[in-house]
């Protein structure tokens, strides 16, 4: 099982960094595979994600979460598993949708590491 943490505040602090970072420490059993930090700027706010990750269905790099959409707007980060995601799968790829990973998540690229 993954572990998510994080913040959302309008002025991002070096202590949010620090407690995200503390979070991410204490759940590491939950995800000993790979650990990222993630920030998001907005206009008025800012976010900080960070995941451990538990590689289970796809063991490859690309399939590391944070994970952003092509136009970089969005940005997904979860703990859990779809399990119907073969058949989301192929119904996507009968739309003509590709995919980078073989993992449960869509995406097209990392990006804004921190």
């Amino acid at each position: 099982m993954c572990g998510i943490s994080g913040v959302y505040t309008r002025q991002l602090s070096e202590q949010h960094k620090e407690i995200v970072q503390a979070v991410m420490l204490s759940q590491i059993n939950r995800g000993p595979d790979f650990h990222q930090l993630i920030l998001i700027e907005g206009r008025q706010a800012q976010a900080l994600f960070g995941h451990n990750r538990l590689s289970i269905i796809d063991l490859s790099d690309q399939a590391n979460q944070p994970m952003w959409d092509s136009s970089g707007r969005y940005c997904i980060t979860y703990n859990g598993e779809i399990y119907n995601y073969l058949e989301l799968r192929k119904e996507l790829k009968d739309l003509k949708l590709q995919f980078k990973t073989e993992s449960d998540t869509k995406t097209d690229t990392n990006k804004k590491t921190w």
